[in-house]
């Protein structure tokens, strides 16, 4: 899982992976007010089978290398996050709910990011318990291909910084989406998106198993050149376009 961790906008910094187009997760830390008191506040959750979760939990201790953060309603006992940072590109999230483990998530740095400076700009906060995540872009990429699909097959998008290779790469956002048989494009949008600039490239995953090997199979289409670069505006929806022109031997 491949968090890309940058701020939204001046007061919050924001991730989210999508397991599929209607499965995500998303962090976010951010500065609210709630019942009259200024909280360093982290948010967990997403859509899972069509249900939306969205914890909030505020920061109780901290060490240098530790923050703890728990339900703001509800205490410890419900819902305990601990993130450890374990070396200077390396870490540990823990999130259990009612005492049981419910993510587990050891991490490690494969890109930096550049904050704004001074982040947050000011000490304000900004929201309370009902506050919505910061407004932000979407990308809407229509992936054609040469045929029509003799069978159902899933097709991927995968944004990064440097590119992809046929043997992987560091993602900053991928997608999913199932194309049914004699369709001949699919239409992936990628929203709650950091604006700025990508390389991306869209894989048919005609076996599908991409989910489980993370690289393309013998027979799978991919885009080619292998990845196009584009840039995403800071409002609205970006439109672009992938074609799938070449099936991998």
């Amino acid at each position: 899982m491949n968090m890309d961790l940058r701020a939204a906008d001046p007061h919050t910094l924001f991730s989210r992976a999508d397991l599929d187009a209607a499965n995500n997760l998303r962090f976010a830390f951010a500065v609210e007010t709630h019942a009259g008191r200024d909280l360093l506040v982290f948010r967990n959750g997403g859509y899972f089978q069509g249900i939306l979760r969205d914890s909030r939990a505020a920061l109780v201790d901290a060490a240098a290398d530790r923050y703890h953060f728990c339900s703001i309603e509800k205490g410890c006992d419900y819902l305990d996050a601990v993130w450890t940072l374990q070396a200077a590109d390396r870490l540990e999230l823990s999130v259990k709910v009612r005492g049981q483990q419910h993510v587990l998530w050891p991490a490690q740095r494969l890109e930096a990011r550049t904050l704004p400076q001074p982040f947050p700009v000011d000490a304000a906060p900004v929201g309370s318990g009902d506050s919505p995540f910061p407004a932000m872009p979407a990308l809407a990429l229509d992936v054609t291909f040469d045929a029509p699909l003799a069978a159902d097959a899933d097709v991927w998008v995968l944004l990064s910084q440097s590119g992809c290779s046929l043997g992987g790469c560091t993602t900053s956002r991928s997608l999913m989406a199932t194309a049914t048989a004699g369709s001949s494009h699919a239409v992936l949008t990628i929203e709650q998106l950091h604006a700025g600039d990508y390389q991306a490239m869209a894989l048919l995953d005609r076996g599908r198993t991409f989910s489980t090997t993370l690289h393309p199979s013998r027979g799978d289409g991919v885009t080619w050149p292998l990845n196009r670069s584009l840039s995403v505006a800071a409002e609205g929806t970006t439109q672009a376009s992938l074609r799938i022109a070449f099936n991998v031997p």
